[in-house]
């Protein structure tokens, strides 16, 4: 007579259908812990996953650079006005804000300040520094952008802000009242490979490093300039104090020789 007995015998005795019998449970339980914990699909195939943050914006940005578009002049180290003419595209993660740079940066640096580290959660960051001019958001500069005020530690558009886009959250830039911070990381390099220009010439806070660094670079305890570590670092502050002195000195004998121009110049001058 089979019986319900007789029908667990067998199936004790076949292995791949206790297998199958005793995981079927834990499958269906495992999928459903999956399904509970993951990303609905409706949100997931929806293009405009984007958090909804309070966030202050000044709108009136965008009539300045690096959001106007289009571009305005980029004025130059002589002081000489350009059309702008991007020489350099960058975007995000998801490609949700992407911009373009003309020309080479100021200045480039490794920073490993505390607030850097805080704030990209990385041992120091890169960065290469342009004027706003020289900047310009062609993608998602009205919509996509997000900014926090790291000192009233506040998401609202105040110079100096961090600027972070508002789907993928990758950092963009660092702006201030006359330049911008830009991150060589989201460059699309030719080839792959980083311009010269943009490779960092110094470390700046060296003292909060979390790891020896070596290379031949000059390192500072603080900003560029101040408390150099090493022999390279002395040697850019000597090359750094003889160029102010000759700016200085420049900017005395200029203001000499309008003043002995008389008013009528030194007034059209500032002008």
């Amino acid at each position: 007579m089979f019986t319900a007995r007789t029908l667990l015998r067998t199936l004790s005795k076949q292995r791949p259908i206790l297998r199958l019998y005793t995981a079927s449970p834990l499958r269906t339980f495992s999928t459903t812990l999956i399904r509970m914990s993951s990303t609905p699909r409706h949100f997931a195939e929806d293009a405009s996953h984007k958090h909804s943050l309070h966030v202050v914006d000044d709108k009136e940005r965008l009539e300045r650079a690096p959001y106007l578009s289009p571009p305005g002049p980029v004025k130059g180290p002589d002081g000489k006005e350009k059309e702008f003419k991007a020489e350099y595209t960058g975007q995000c993660f998801c490609g949700e804000v992407q911009f373009e740079i003309m020309g080479e940066p100021l200045d480039s640096s490794y920073c490993h300040c505390r607030d850097c580290q805080h704030m990209h959660g990385a041992p120091y960051t890169h960065h290469a520094i342009f004027p706003k001019s020289a900047v310009h958001f062609t993608k998602g500069a009205k919509e996509n952008l997000i900014f926090y005020n790291p000192h009233e530690k506040k998401t609202e558009y105040k110079v100096p802000c961090k600027v972070t886009c508002k789907s993928c959250h990758s950092r963009i830039a660092d702006e201030g009242n006359n330049m911008m911070l830009m991150l060589p990381g989201l460059i699309d390099w030719k080839d792959g490979k980083m311009a010269e220009s943009f490779k960092a010439t110094h470390h700046q806070y060296y003292k909060f490093r979390t790891e020896d660094i070596q290379d031949e670079k000059a390192k500072f305890d603080g900003w560029k300039g101040d408390e150099p570590v090493n022999d390279a670092a002395k040697k850019m502050k000597k090359e750094m104090d003889k160029e102010k002195k000759e700016k200085e000195e420049k900017e005395e004998k200029d203001e000499e020789t309008v003043g002995d121009q008389g008013p009528d110049v030194k007034r059209r001058r500032k002008e």
